[in-house]
């Protein structure tokens, strides 16, 4: 596995068993993994906190800007169990995680990241910037419905002009170089139709999707998802890949399918071992993908 950076290593990148041409199947994530923008997380973090009473609304926005910058009680990477109001955190570089109460103190109880992909859906793991309001707001007492209320809010912006979201001419490259090669896009996300559908126009992209599949209930639908996709376009896992900014929900089941897998990685979770290549946003891995090329094309021509 190599982590690649802003400033990649051509050579390096070229020496990698994972060969993004050789793939007859990518399925992407779209939130964190397709676009870079992230105004979005704190517009969702002011919408949320309309519906904290008054008494805990300095707590939540206090916990909300150091968590965001990395220094407060929630981190990137882990998993929040809201039926006990832990969180998990993973030990070292394995697969084990340890609960941590919100002030920090941690707890005996030490579970496998198996545990987090079961149908129970009280494990919400934080993995991009949709999660880390959602998870504090949680702790502070906002039931469901509003966080879903302030999530369509939030999609409802996203959708407006007020949100730009520019075209993005290297990823629609990429796209048609795949599908000219004969392979096959998928998009599996969390987030509904409509405004993902929004989303994908605005960066170009929409119409180079094969399936595409919304309200995904990733991560304890992953694998039947991507086992649908597989059967679907009679792909072996080798051939296919999972590309997500999210380990628990777009990783470890594609993983366990025996599919190769991209993590896109901006806050520096991954230890090195957790997928076949770590990038820490889209253009480093087009930057990857486009240096696999040209070196291909140079060799059948050399």
């Amino acid at each position: 596995m190599v982590r690649e950076n802003d400033t990649p290593e051509r050579p390096l990148r070229l020496a990698l068993p994972f060969r993004v041409w050789d793939k007859r199947l990518l399925v992407f994530d779209l939130d964190g993994t397709l676009y870079e923008g992230t105004e979005h997380f704190d517009y969702y973090a002011r919408e949320i906190g309309k519906y904290l009473p008054e008494e805990v609304r300095a707590a939540y926005e206090r916990d909300y800007a150091s968590s965001r910058s990395g220094r407060g009680p929630v981190k990137f990477g882990d998993v929040y169990d809201y039926a006990k109001d832990v969180l998990y955190r993973r030990e070292g570089s394995g697969e084990r995680y340890r609960a941590y109460r919100w002030d920090g103190t941690p707890l005996d109880d030490i579970v496998p990241a198996s545990a987090f992909t079961t149908q129970e859906k009280r494990y919400v793991p934080v993995g991009d910037g949709w999660w880390l309001p959602l998870v504090i707001a949680l702790h502070y007492g906002v039931d469901v419905p509003a966080l879903e209320k302030a999530f369509l809010a939030t999609r409802a912006y996203m959708q407006s002009p007020a949100y730009h979201l520019p075209e993005n001419p290297r990823l629609q490259r990429f796209f048609e170089r795949f599908k000219e090669r004969g392979g096959v896009l998928a998009l599996l996300t969390n987030s509904p139709e409509e405004d993902s559908r929004a989303i994908l126009r605005k960066i170009g992209v929409l119409e180079y999707f094969d399936d595409l599949v919304f309200w995904g209930e990733k991560p304890q639908k992953t694998a039947e998802h991507m086992t649908r996709l597989l059967e679907r376009f009679d792909v072996a896992p080798e051939f296919a890949a999972s590309i997500g900014d999210n380990l628990v929900n777009d990783i470890v089941p594609a993983k366990r399918l025996g599919m190769h897998t991209v993590l896109v990685d901006p806050h520096n979770i991954a230890e090195g071992h957790e997928a076949d290549l770590v990038v820490p946003h889209l253009t480093a891995f087009l930057d990857f993908a486009c240096g696999q090329e040209s070196y291909g094309d140079q060799a059948s021509h050399g």
